[in-house]
């Protein structure tokens, strides 16, 4: 019998609507909410998950194929050996842990100054600063409200990078910081799905709240890898340039479309029932 080991997480709930959320990720990345709120306990699905299970990333895998192509292509005329062909196997991945590591790192001082708080960081890092800071003076207008907070419904769950509130409190905004290549169609499904599941706490557990309309943002801080002879070399660190670029997401545009993936995500769990033919 194997056993799934699993860390967990308390995650506080957007304005302290029901909560707080148990966070719940195995080793091999699935995540699940528990909704600790509610009677019994309810598990649900992350956001991410349903959208990674439903999502079919032709980018990413033309990408690891890239890496594979790159790493025999250097071993051309050599024997390949268990250790040369897990080298090439795992370069991808390398790769993904890296720049995982390094959005994580952007993610902490974001959080940090928007806390008003003192952080330390490389150098390296000054451009990425630079670019959020010229992001949010385009934005003073909206109030901080929190970050990293948990957004529910009966169905899924997730964790909201970073909150804000209109002036007049007409408008809130999930807003997601980014350090990928672009901004994807996933981020969209992830932001609606967030920003659904926010309405629907406001209107559940705080009439206060209600005709608040809630909106999404990808916030993408530019990186890219270093050139030489005009192709990417991949061998070193990505680095910031001071861009920012962002976009928009309309729930009402992109909701149906996880709603789809949500559907999917049920569907796949049901079981089967077979029969053999006598």
């Amino acid at each position: 019998m194997s056993i799934e080991i699993t860390t967990t997480a308390e995650i506080r709930a957007a304005l302290d609507l029901g909560g707080p959320l148990i966070q719940t990720t195995t080793v091999r990345g699935g995540r699940r909410y528990l909704l600790s709120h509610l009677e019994d306990t309810p598990a649900v699905p992350s956001v991410t998950s349903i959208v990674d299970g439903a999502m079919r990333n032709y980018g990413l895998e033309r990408w690891r194929q890239q890496w594979i192509e790159r790493g025999l292509e250097a071993r051309l005329g050599q024997q390949l050996t268990a250790e040369a062909v897990e080298e090439v196997l795992g370069a991808a991945s390398t790769e993904a842990s890296a720049s995982a590591e390094l959005g994580s790192e952007v993610h902490t001082i974001i959080d940090a100054l928007l806390r008003g708080e003192e952080i330390d960081y490389r150098p390296a890092l000054e451009p990425a600063v630079q670019a959020w800071l010229r992001w949010r003076r385009a934005h003073m207008d909206w109030s901080y409200l929190g970050s990293e907070v948990g957004v529910w419904t009966l169905d899924y769950a997730g964790t909201v990078d970073a909150l804000f509130g209109s002036a007049d409190g007409s408008e809130m905004y999930i807003v997601d910081w980014k350090t990928s290549s672009g901004i994807y169609d996933s981020a969209c499904l992830q932001l609606a799905a967030y920003a659904h599941a926010l309405e629907t706490m406001m209107a559940a557990d705080s009439p206060y709240y209600l005709g608040v309309r809630v909106r999404g943002q990808v916030v993408r801080i530019c990186a890219e890898y270093p050139r030489i002879n005009g192709e990417r070399d991949r061998t070193q660190a990505k680095q910031f340039d001071g861009r920012v670029e962002y976009a928009w997401v309309a729930p009402e545009q992109w909701y149906p479309v996880f709603k789809s993936a949500l559907d999917l995500s049920v569907g796949k769990r049901q079981r089967i029932k077979k029969e053999m033919l006598k």
